[in-house]
């Protein structure tokens, strides 16, 4: 293990092996990496201590990710610009899998911050990911999520256990999720913002979106309608109710809304300008306890407890 004072991150493209060693940054004002080019491999390290700074692209392991980031831990506090992450702050298109987050982030200036990366865009992916810390209350701040402010890039197999807390576009996973499949994630912290709040997700944005597999136990906390168990609004299906589909999942936290609890009203979601005649598609999704106790409610379903659930009667 090490220590780094007076320290700054360099551009890298090579492999790095931690070894499953521990590098702490005192008092830094940069992450250990600065831009991770597609060549770039970072792998078994932990990293703590803190970051701290105002610059856009902010994160413990890299700033910059292009490379692929494997079985990493984050365990220092993180605080930056636009695109905070407690692994990276923006990943380009690159791989973070199996990387765990348990310090709390937060941004100073501008917005998109989330527990493993700030933004990530097509074609990056990140998979099997865990953030267990809280992302800060952040007045006035936007696009917040437990694993990703903004996500265009695929994400599948996380878990976000830390609470959440933004302005607008706040979701236990991502802020605003724009890519084809949310899969196999979960939210259980508390997750709360003035509007677009979801358990998973606070908005969706674009067409043939799908949410399955899922599922929220976590709080959802708004001050407006724009609030839902499993996703706070739905941007494309205002127009073409075939843009989103939710199958195969639940919530079962609570939905409270301007200090009343419509869980049983907006337990997937709910949206201002929803009507039912763009609602969008839901199939075998649930909120009641007990139906999800019974294994009769999934009779002539596709829930599949053989790889993916485990039903505890």
């Amino acid at each position: 293990d090490i220590e780094l004072t007076d320290y700054t991150a360099c551009d890298f493209s090579g492999s790095f092996d931690g070894n499953d060693k521990k590098v702490t940054i005192i008092n830094g004002t940069t992450g250990l990496f600065g831009t991770l080019s597609s060549t770039a491999n970072v792998k078994d390290l932990t990293v703590a201590g803190s970051v701290t700074r105002t610059a856009e692209n902010t994160g413990a392991i890299a700033h910059y990710n292009s490379g692929n980031i494997t079985n990493c831990v984050n365990e220092a506090t993180v605080s930056g610009g636009t695109y905070t992450g407690g692994i990276a702050g923006y990943s380009n298109d690159g791989t973070i899998y199996g990387c765990v987050n348990n310090a709390d982030i937060t941004i100073s200036t501008g917005h998109r911050v989330g527990g493993i990366v700030g933004q990530q865009v097509t074609p990056s992916a990140i998979i099997n990911c865990i953030n267990k810390g809280d992302i800060l209350p952040i007045s006035g701040r936007n696009y917040v999520g437990g694993i990703a402010g903004v996500s265009t890039g695929s994400i599948s197999l996380t878990i976000n256990t830390g609470k959440v807390a933004g302005d607008k576009i706040v979701g236990g996973i991502a802020g605003d999720y724009n890519s084809n499949e949310l899969d196999r994630c979960y939210n259980i912290g508390e997750v709360s913002g003035s509007e677009k709040v979801g358990g998973l997700v606070g908005e969706i944005a674009g067409s043939g979106r799908t949410v399955i597999n899922c599922y929220n136990t976590g709080n959802v906390i708004s001050t407006s309608k724009t609030a839902g168990g499993l996703a706070g609004v739905m941007v494309s299906v205002l127009t073409d109710a075939s843009n989103v589909h939710f199958t195969n999942s639940y919530n079962i936290g609570s939905v409270i809304i301007e200090g009343s609890d419509v869980t049983s009203l907006y337990y997937v979601y709910h949206s201002c300008d929803k009507t039912e005649s763009v609602a969008p598609s839901v199939k075998d999704c649930y909120y009641n306890k007990e139906e999800l106790k019974n294994s009769a409610t999934f009779t002539g379903t596709t829930w599949d407890f053989d790889t993916v659930w485990d039903l505890d009667v």
